[in-house]
């Protein structure tokens, strides 16, 4: 080989591509080692690794993209709507806890719901008291029924409310107001709630102090 001749293995004497140059840019050399990329930076807008782990594929159906947009909230058209808050936003007015519902059938299978003192609207919007935000559209939005705790007699009840379709109280239909007793199974749509009681005859709130000494 020559010493005039040009070794197409070795890379050390090619010059790099300017982009600026070839848009008629700045004509300013490039120095030997920077950076510069044949064909100019690529467009990294929230600046992931390229080390960083592959992001997750969306479930069926899912349109969300894969990279988030810059300064985009969670209501921009396109991206997934925060879930429901579970239970009611005015719990302090609820008063104790007398006991739960806890969801063992249907949309919400394995969640919870507080049961207060007094008379519990049960419906999917969050201003019942008993708040089933679980997309079973066959339960009404307020007062389908009412899950009462009466704190002098130390019992709870159900009562049918507003929805059409009919409530079930251990496959009995509720016509009027019933006793609802613990491990009780209460349909209501397409859900099934098994209550259980914190206050009853045995245990109620009127047993235990206010302050601990």
């Amino acid at each position: 080989m020559t010493p005039n001749s040009i070794d197409p293995h070795q890379r050390k004497g090619t010059p790099l591509f300017n982009a600026a140059q070839a848009k008629g840019g700045s004509s300013k050399p490039v120095p030997a080692g920077a950076p510069t990329l044949p064909y100019g930076v690529p467009i990294n807008p929230i600046g992931i690794a390229e080390d960083s782990p592959t992001l997750p594929m969306p479930g069926p159906g899912a349109t969300v993209p894969l990279v988030p947009k810059v300064n985009s909230s969670p209501q921009t058209p396109g991206y997934p709507t925060p879930p429901a808050s579970v239970g009611t936003p005015h719990k302090e007015n609820l008063g104790p806890v007398a006991g739960w519902l806890v969801v063992v059938s249907g949309p919400g299978r394995g969640r919870s719901v507080e049961v207060g003192y007094g008379y519990n609207s049960i419906g999917r919007n969050p201003s019942n008291e008993i708040c089933l935000p679980f997309n079973d559209t066959s339960i009404s939005d307020v007062g389908h029924a009412f899950l009462a705790y009466d704190n002098r007699g130390h019992r709870s009840y159900v009562t049918h409310g507003q929805g059409r379709n009919m409530i079930y109280l251990n496959d009995t239909p509720v016509l009027g107001t019933v006793e609802i007793t613990a491990g009780s199974a209460l349909r209501i749509g397409n859900t099934v709630l098994i209550f259980v009681p914190f206050c009853s005859m045995e245990r109620n709130w009127d047993m235990f102090p206010e302050t601990v000494e």
